[in-house]
């Protein structure tokens, strides 16, 4: 299981969990990753990655990429409560 640490670097895109879907998708494409690290109160607290896309996302609807919040889709499950490494 993948650790929020594990997607933190210099280099990971961060959003907040009250940015459109189609906000992050944008910087997905723009960084080249599958993933985005979201953060609220300087805090990291999921994941939003190209599965909750297609997993999560009636794609036959592109517009409602524009009306979807990424805490509505972002991926919970594999993180563990600790940002930090060992």
């Amino acid at each position: 299981m993948k650790t929020v640490a594990d997607f933190m670097n210099k280099d990971t895109p961060i959003l907040f969990p009250d940015q459109l879907v189609s906000e992050a998708i944008l910087l997905m494409k723009e960084k080249g990753t599958a993933a985005v690290l979201i953060i609220d109160k300087d805090k990291p607290i999921g994941i939003f990655t190209e599965r909750d896309i297609v997993n999560k996302i009636d794609l036959n609807d592109p517009s409602k990429l524009n009306q979807i919040k990424i805490k509505d889709v972002m991926t919970k499950d594999t993180l563990t409560a600790s940002a930090t490494t060992t």
